[in-house]
């Protein structure tokens, strides 16, 4: 058992989409485990890792996780939500480790085993080219990405453990292979998942009180009641949204798609993380006949490009993130409690955190200089965000002007 010496401070990266007892589950246990007495939550935005809208927008979900436990929410950036487990996983934990506080970083497993993770991210960065070639030639002799990964891993380092294919296991290697690249002191907690998987539908034991975020996504899709399955906090939000709104939401986003992609050369297609190698020519044909997002996606997906690349580059293409932006360039602040505000105020007074902390976009444009390139980018960065929930705001049908980026600040403490 993990147990810090002094109060720590416990570092969540989630998505919380939406927030359910799950989660609740994972944060109170991490909590007991480490003895951390304080919990800072790095999360993504408007759009999540599949490349979809989030249920909920960022400020809500942030508010919620302060109600649930939390004393610090930060934002993971668009262009690092909408790209794959690595990136995401990187951008999240340096955001972490920039504040300067966090001690412990937990993070939800299938398997629970943090030996057998740690082998496995080490075995990846050691090989990391050999199996990027031999995954790109067993991927053009007809597997699929991940299946020639899978296999690329095994047959490269001969180790008798498997590549996990399972969500959160897959995460967990990227949190821990950030944690190393950074040289950073964070201690690993894994805590071991209970209830269904991340992609499992609902359950139907009447006594269990945990579900996959996916799975209630599908019961709210189908009007029925989530309530045993997420917080009071999290279904005071949640009830309120229909079916009906949801089926609104896609063809709002479908339209939106399709204008876009009839509207964009090749060569836009080409600058988005997920772009290239002919997918624009794949859904400016598969555009012209399909009928829905689903269709759509079903008709450009292949071998090569899943069914969550694909999404995620529709999602990519929309918000226009691009190839340039690697890593986050500074801390944006979305909710805190007194504690949490004392741990921020504390970081920033010692010089404890390595990048700048925003809590207002319009004050921090404003002081900006455009002959400092790292202005520069926190600049590229903040207005890819504000482009991002202005998409949001369309897909969602909700006005454009009092919940733009520039005009929405801190959730309230509460």
């Amino acid at each position: 058992m993990i147990n810090c010496q002094e109060p720590g401070v416990l570092g969540i990266v989630a998505e919380y989409n939406p927030f359910h007892n799950g989660h609740l589950y994972q944060m109170r246990e991490a909590v007991k485990i480490t003895g951390c007495q304080a919990v800072v939550c790095a999360m993504s935005g408007n759009f999540v890792q599949r490349g979809q809208a989030a249920l909920i927008d960022k400020w809500e979900r942030a508010g919620i996780a302060i109600d649930c436990g939390a004393d610090l929410v930060i934002e993971i950036p668009v262009f690092c939500c909408l790209s794959n487990a690595g990136i995401y996983a990187k951008g999240g934990v340096s955001l972490l480790n920039s504040l300067g506080m966090v001690t412990h970083l937990a993070f939800g497993s299938e398997s629970g085993d943090s030996g057998k993770l740690k082998e496995i991210a080490e075995l990846l960065e050691r090989y990391e080219v050999e199996i990027s070639e031999k995954t790109g030639t067993l991927s053009r002799n007809g597997m699929s990405w991940p299946a020639a990964r899978s296999e690329a891993f095994s047959q490269v380092t001969g180790s008798e453990y498997q590549l996990p294919s399972d969500s959160n296991d897959i995460l967990a290697l990227e949190y821990i292979r950030t944690v190393n690249q950074l040289e950073s002191r964070l201690k690993i907690v894994p805590v071991k998942r209970v209830g269904p998987g991340y992609n499992d539908t609902a359950d139907s034991d009447p006594g269990n009180i945990f579900q996959s975020a996916t799975g209630i996504r599908k019961l709210l899709a189908e009007g029925e009641n989530t309530g045993k399955f997420v917080p009071p906090a999290s279904e005071k939000r949640i009830f309120q949204i229909t079916p009906e709104e949801l089926r609104q939401r896609e063809n709002r986003y479908f339209d939106l798609l399709r204008y876009k992609i009839l509207m964009s050369d090749e060569a836009v297609f080409a600058k988005l993380p997920d772009g290239g190698e002919g997918i624009g020519n794949r859904l400016k044909k598969a555009v012209r006949s399909a009928e829905s997002i689903e269709e759509l996606i079903g008709l450009t997906k292949s071998r090569r490009y899943t069914y969550t690349h694909v999404s995620r580059l529709l999602m990519e293409l929309l918000v226009e993130t691009d190839r340039k932006m690697k890593d986050p360039a500074y801390i944006r602040v979305l909710a805190m409690n007194s504690r949490g505000r004392k741990l921020l105020k504390d970081s920033v007074k010692n010089g404890r955190n390595t990048l700048p902390v925003i809590t207002n976009v319009n004050k921090t444009l404003r002081r900006l200089d455009e002959s400092d390139e790292n202005d520069r980018k926190i600049r590229y960065q903040l207005m890819t965000e504000v482009r991002g929930t202005d998409v949001y705001n369309l897909i969602t049908g909700r006005e454009l002007y009092k919940n733009s980026d520039r005009v929405r600040s801190l959730v309230p403490a509460r």
